[in-house]
This record gives structure tokens, sequence and C-alpha cells, in this order.
């Protein structure tokens, strides 16, 4: 059996100010990029090197990415931006997934909300919520401990390893 990480992270905080003229093209705003950057740098002190990267290919969710891997210099041979994860729903984001090469490591999956927090849920059911009663809130990131395959998630296989709040970085 192969030891697997999934990291999930939520796209940083988005502008609604901006010239876009559709949700795909909305870009991060400043808090949104802020966040970003210490997530990335947050990761990077911890050695959590992706072994791959799929990314939504939204602005604001490809925008994270670059952010998040860039102090980890990951390859852009490792980061894949794929389409489907864009609006993607729970059973989506399982068959994406379930297309990486079963090998042992960690993979990011860089998206949006509510695709991303009912895979979260689905899971590690025992998230904990915040006393907001939100889950997965912009620029979060969900560390998941996974037995077996990739194309194998089965709802509560996974152990929450970390919850990171961008307010958890001070």
């Amino acid at each position: 059996m192969n030891s697997k990480e999934l990291i999930l992270i939520r796209h940083g905080k988005s502008s609604w100010d901006s010239a876009a003229t559709t949700d795909f093209e909305r870009p991060l705003n400043e808090r949104g990029v802020r966040d970003s950057r210490r997530l990335g740098g947050f990761v990077a002190e911890q050695g959590w090197e992706p072994r791959w990267v799929i990314s939504s290919p939204a602005l604001r969710a490809s925008t994270t990415c670059d952010l998040v891997c860039d102090p980890l210099n990951v390859p852009s041979t490792r980061i894949w931006r794929d389409r489907r994860v864009y609006e993607a729903g729970l059973q989506t984001l399982k068959n994406v997934i379930g297309e990486t090469p079963d090998l042992p490591g960690r993979l990011f999956l860089i998206g949006h909300n509510p695709g991303l927090e009912s895979l979260l849920l689905e899971l590690c059911p025992d998230a904990p919520v915040m006393d907001s009663g939100k889950l997965f809130t912009t620029a979060n990131l969900a560390r998941i401990g996974l037995p077996g395959r990739w194309d194998d998630l089965s709802a509560g296989a996974g152990r929450l390893l970390d919850l990171v709040r961008p307010g958890d970085l001070g």
C-alpha cells in the first residue's frame, strides 16, 4: 500500500471589482495575493513539496497555484491545469485525482468551492468548522493522509493532518 498526501488549496480572495468579463477571468485581489504568497511560504517551510499539482485554470486559482508553488520551485512539467476542476463537483474532482499516476507522494489540488469543501468532507467527515459555520474559506489548505490508490478515494478514508487558514499564518 502506497502512502499518499492530498493537499487541497482553495484559491485566494478574488476581486469582484475587476474589469473581468467572466467569472473564469476574475483575478485575485490584494488580500488574495498576500494570503496565497504567505501560504506558499508556509508550505515551503514545512517541506511539503508536491509530486504533482493539479489546478483549475481559472485566473484566481491559477495565480494562487503560481504563488504557492513558486517558493517550492515546482517545475512546470509537474503542474497540470485541468479545466474540469473549474466549477467541479465532488465526483468530477475524484475522477481528476483518480487519473494521477499511482505512486507514493503528495498531490496539490488547487480549485474552488463548493467542490473542494465537498471533497474535504467526503474524505474527512470530522473536519472542524469555524465559529462562523464555514469550513474551507479562501486561501485555506487541508493536508489529508490517504491509504491506497488515487483512484480509490472512498468516504471517510482520509486522515486530516492539517487545516491551515490565512489567519493561522500570523
